[in-house]
Formats: C-alpha cells, structure tokens, sequence
C-alpha cells in the first residue's frame, strides 16, 4: 500500500499512523498506553479486544484494498470487535473529532525525506462510479 494516496469526495484527512505488522506489536495494540494523536494500522488483522485498556478507542476495520467495512466509535475496556472480511484494522484513542466512515478508502503515503518511520493514512470517500464504469 506504501505510496498510494485516495482522495475522494470528502478531500484527504491525513493523521499519523504507525504500521503494526509484527504479530507483538499488533498484540499489544494500544495497550499500556497514554492516549496520543496516532492511529495504529494492525496488518493483518480482523479482531480487536480491549481487554486491560484504560481508554474507549475507535476501531474501523478494512478489506484488503483499504475500503472500510465497518467502523466501531468509542469501544470501551473488555469488549471484543470483529469483522471476518477485515485484512487491516486502524484503531486510535476514542476522540470527538470526526475519523474514517463505511465505505472510505484508507491508504498510504511514502514519508517525506527526513521524517523517518512515519507516514500519512489518507481517507477519504471514493469518488462515485460513472453509469457503464467498472464493468
């Protein structure tokens, strides 16, 4: 997904994210710890427990093209979410501003020079289909 960008109807809202694709990273999720501005991309993933946490979070799980299937706001301590078609999970510390809808496309893209280890998730909603596209 490294270099894509999606911008849809809705413009780009990009965020920091941090990749989780160790099977210990993705574990640990966001437990033990503070609540920050950082989403967390779980791949692959499609099962989220918030057993030990501290803080709600808001949960929004992905297919395999960054099309968003469902997403879950404010899942507090000892709740379990899953979503059998999700590939990817974003998840971050549950805030009021708005975050990723059904149907928004999450990608990613490349770092800019100097800014090492971190990248942009960009969401956004698919521009709709002409009559006759896509067939």
């Amino acid at each position: 997904m490294r270099g894509r960008r999606h911008v849809g109807q809705r413009g780009a809202a990009a965020a920091p994210i941090e990749l989780l694709t160790s099977a210990s990273e993705r574990l640990r999720g966001l437990l033990f710890r503070r609540p920050d501005g950082v989403t967390r991309l779980l791949l692959p993933c499609n099962d989220v427990h918030t057993f030990g946490m501290r803080h709600p979070i808001d949960i929004a799980f992905a297919d395999d093209r960054g099309r968003v299937l469902e997403v879950h706001r404010c899942v507090g301590a000892r709740r379990r979410r899953r979503c059998r078609q999700a590939a990817m999970t974003a998840e971050r510390f549950s805030r009021a501003e708005p975050w990723l809808e059904v149907g928004d496309v999450i990608g990613l893209e490349a770092p800019l020079a100097g800014a090492a280890g971190e990248a942009m998730v960009m969401a956004g909603r698919p521009a709709p289909q002409e009559e006759g596209e896509g067939l």
